[in-house]
């Protein structure tokens, strides 16, 4: 398993793939607009599908950035872990824990901006 190239989305779709989609317009409109103002029209429209059919997988823009993050913190910790294993214990790991951290996530930056601004607007 290994995260995407600087290229590739976070979240991969292809048409048929609505789920997908949706998830990929999530990471750029809240990356956009950030949580607060964001809006599940709008996700539609990025998504290309009827402002209806997100509810047809999600329960609304709470359950959206929740299902962000647990898909993209399962790939992330099974990287992270798998990677630790192989490492020896103490800065080695630390080292390498970092330097992954910031590698996974210059490979998306809207996710990225995801995090920081959901951080940000939870600090206000």
């Amino acid at each position: 398993m290994s995260f995407p190239t600087h290229s590739e989305p976070f979240f991969p779709h292809s048409v048929e793939d609505k789920e997908a989609g949706i998830l990929a317009a999530a990471v750029e409109i809240f990356g956009r607009y950030g949580f607060d103002r964001a809006s599940v029209a709008v996700i539609a429209k990025a998504a290309g599908v009827a402002t209806g059919s997100i509810y047809n997988y999600f329960d609304g823009k709470d359950h959206l950035l929740t299902e962000v993050f647990r898909r993209y913190m399962k790939i992330y910790l099974e990287l992270q872990n798998s990677a630790l294993a192989l490492e020896p214990a103490g800065v080695s790991q630390l080292s390498g824990f970092c330097h992954r951290h910031f590698e996974i996530f210059s490979r998306d930056r809207q996710l990225a901006r995801v995090f920081h601004v959901h951080w940000r607007e939870t600090q206000a």
